[in-house]
């Protein structure tokens, strides 16, 4: 067969090569597989929360990014980008003594290579809001990378 695609069966290295560059990456990988990776994405997700609650900013702060611009977005609050102000930010929210706990649920996750991605729900005071969690991998962990909350409404 000259100048046509070769359909001659692969001997086990050539198809190995091709499962890996193209179809299966995690499978030979040590640590990847994207429900173990969903699981431990999840995980960090709850922790999120939970530092909330427990007003532990030194939690919080551990949970974010080093190595890539973050951002954030509040209820009601300007954009915030770069990690010094998004750290800021959640020392403010959790050293107000008034500040209400949140209660997450419903919580999505799509993996993406060293990016995941968790969309869930928010109730805050009886508001109920949406919340998108962006992770990336960052030194064997998910830190978090961008958080946007607002505000949805419960009708149809």
């Amino acid at each position: 067969m000259s100048g046509g695609l070769s359909l001659a069966p692969l001997d086990p290295p050539q198809l190995l090569a091709v499962l890996r560059a193209c179809t299966l990456p995690w499978i030979f990988e040590p640590g990847r597989h994207p429900k173990l990776d969903a699981d431990d994405v999840l995980q960090a997700n709850e922790a999120f929360y939970s530092a909330f609650n427990q007003k532990d900013a030194a939690a919080m702060d551990a949970l974010w990014a080093r190595s890539v611009m973050v951002g954030c977005v509040h209820p009601g609050w300007n954009v915030l980008l770069g990690r010094e102000p998004v750290i800021e930010s959640w020392e403010r929210i959790l050293g107000n003594p008034t500040q209400l706990k949140i209660f997450s649920g419903g919580a999505n996750v799509s993996v993406i290579g060293e990016v995941a991605i968790v969309a869930c729900s928010e109730m805050v005071g009886g508001s109920p809001l949406a919340a998108t969690n962006v992770f990336v991998r960052e030194d064997g962990s998910w830190k978090l990378a961008h958080h946007h909350s607002g505000p949805v409404s419960l009708g149809g």
